[in-house]
């Protein structure tokens, strides 16, 4: 962080920088504007800046096989709109936007597909996992809102196979007891139920999807922190 461009303008590279093969895309912020660009690097040429449109701020850039991911938000009259989208590095062009009135984040590029996480604008309502097809043809649920596992708030990550959600909310009303610290659940990439990760007590975070079910991550069930992995999901807990 606090690199130039390189391209005369001064910016801050922010933490979202994705790789794939020989691409490179991140974001950089514009400090005398305060706009977010997508830059691109392909085979180690000097970067390229997506065009968005006015107003578009993008976030949570995901890179594989030349195909770029993100999501973004922009405000529409007196709404905040935002959208999954997916952009064809071959191509230069974007081939899907799936736009939401809620909040779309934790944008994962898997299974050859774009899944999310969708929060809906008013406060009670739960989140959705879905997966958007590459080509803007679709969108599937892998975990709807009304689902009893959907949680407030939630960070993903991936595999071909299987997603892996860490439950996300504020300090509890009651403090932190094992049962509200933050923990890792998992289901098929096709939807399903989600089970628990692992029962360890303590709090389970920064999940890593490996090649099928196979997760890392950091944990602090001994009171320090942990480097965490398992092959298969434990279950019901």
């Amino acid at each position: 962080m606090g690199n130039a461009t390189g391209t005369g303008n001064p910016a801050l590279y922010t933490g979202s920088t994705t790789g794939s093969g020989a691409d490179i895309a991140f974001l950089a912020e514009d400090l005398e504007t305060g706009r977010s660009r997508i830059l691109v690097s392909r085979d180690g040429a000097p970067p390229v800046e997506l065009p968005l449109p006015e107003g578009h701020r993008p976030s949570g850039l995901t890179l594989r096989d030349g195909v770029l991911g993100w999501s973004e938000r922009w405000r529409a009259g007196a709404r905040e709109m935002s959208a999954a989208t997916v952009h064809s590095l071959t191509t230069g062009r974007v081939s899907a936007r799936y736009e939401s009135d809620g909040t779309v984040g934790s944008t994962v590029l898997a299974g050859g597909r774009l899944l999310w996480v969708e929060t809906p604008a008013s406060p009670a309502a739960r989140s959705a996992i879905r997966s958007g097809a590459l080509d803007g043809s679709g969108v599937v649920d892998v975990l709807p809102a009304d689902s009893p596992y959907a949680p407030a708030a939630a960070a993903l990550t991936a595999s071909d196979q299987a997603v892996t959600f860490q439950a996300l909310g504020g300090r509890p009303a009651g403090g932190w007891t094992n049962a509200a610290l933050p923990k890792l659940w998992q289901l098929p990439i096709t939807g399903g139920t989600p089970v628990r990760v692992s029962c360890n007590r303590g709090g389970q975070y920064e999940a890593g999807a490996d090649r099928g079910t196979r997760v890392l991550w950091l944990d602090a069930t001994t009171g320090r922190t942990d480097l965490v992995v398992r092959d298969r999901p434990a279950g019901a807990c």
